[in-house]
Formats: structure tokens, C-alpha cells, sequence
């Protein structure tokens, strides 16, 4: 597997990860990348590392991605006809969003105008997907739980008003 991003605290780095007999059996110089080898990053990794674990992220992505999950849950009993799949990893949660419960019918306008107010209220959160119909929540792994439930809110809050706006309403 591979990993990056978050391992460098903002300094470009990635590793490649596998079992000791796989990444033992590579010939030295085989297994490389764009950024192999910078000390400066790896000094960043390192610090980034050590930081994950005194603040025990591991742990805070995994209690996050339950309360992401259970909102958009929520959500999507409220709004079954509008909220597709819901589905995440650790942190890392997304919910897809359709018209009249048909996967084959992304809601694109439903994600923008939503996503569109949220600007307006201070959350920042984008739309994945092939269609731009999923609206993915990835919040900072540091944020306070009132920061988070204040996010979801407002999330909540801006879905719900473009659903019972005549803007989808129709849809």
C-alpha cells in the first residue's frame, strides 16, 4: 500500500508499505517515487508521525468518522428519496445524493446549491464523485467536537433548506 499527504505536515513525501518478504525481495532502487530521499521532508514525516501518535489520531479519525456517519444516517432517513448510498473510512465519510432513490440519477444541482450555501455559512466541504453528486466530509482530525457538530449543522441545515426549496422540490 502507499501512504502520503498527512505524513509530511505539508511537505511533499509518500512510503510505499508491504509485507517484509514482498519489500525485501525489491532490488535496491526499484521502489522509488517522486519525492524519495529529501531529508527535510523526512524530518517533517517523522515530527508529523510522532504528533499522530502523542494526540492519538488513529483513534480521534475513528470516533469523527462514527459521528459523520451517524449524521448522514440521520439524514438519509430523514431524506430517503435524496440520500443514496452513505459510506466512509475512518474519517473520511461521504453520502451520495440522488433524485427519487435511482443511483443512475445523480442530484449534481442538489450537491452544488447545497454545498454553495455552506460556503456562505463558513463550511467549507467539496462534492466527489464522477458526477459531483457526493458530498465528501473530511474534517481535520484535531477539531474540537463543537467545531464538528457546528459543521454537520450547518451541513444539515443547508441540505435541508435546498430540499424544501423549489429549486429541487421538483426535481
Amino acid at each position: 500500500s502507499t501512504w502520503a499527504k498527512a505524513m509530511g505536515g505539508g511537505l511533499p513525501i509518500g512510503a510505499v508499505i508491504g509485507k517484509a518478504e514482498v519489500m525485501d525481495g525489491a532490488q535496491p532502487g526499484t521502489i522509488g517515487g517522486t519525492y524519495t530521499g529529501n531529508p527535510v521532508a523526512c524530518a517533517a514525516a517523522l515530527a508529523a508521525i510522532s504528533e499522530m501518535e502523542r494526540q492519538n489520531l488513529c483513534v480521534r479519525a475513528e470516533i469523527v468518522g462514527a459521528q459523520v456517519m451517524a449524521k448522514f444516517h440521520e439524514l438519509q432517513k430523514e431524506f430517503p428519496t435524496w440520500i443514496g448510498d452513505v459510506r466512509g473510512l475512518g474519517a473520511m465519510v461521504a453520502m451520495e445524493l440522488v433524485e427519487n432513490s435511482d443511483p443512475n440519477r445523480p442530484a449534481t444541482k442538489l450537491v452544488t446549491e447545497t454545498l454553495k450555501r455552506c460556503i456562505q455559512k463558513g463550511l467549507l466541504v467539496i462534492s466527489s464523485g464522477t458526477y459531483s453528486n457526493v458530498v465528501r466530509f473530511l474534517a481535520p482530525l484535531v477539531i474540537s467536537d463543537e467545531e464538528l457538530t457546528r459543521g454537520l449543522e450547518i451541513l444539515a441545515t443547508e441540505l435541508r433548506s435546498v430540499i424544501n426549496s423549489s429549486l429541487v422540490a421538483t426535481a
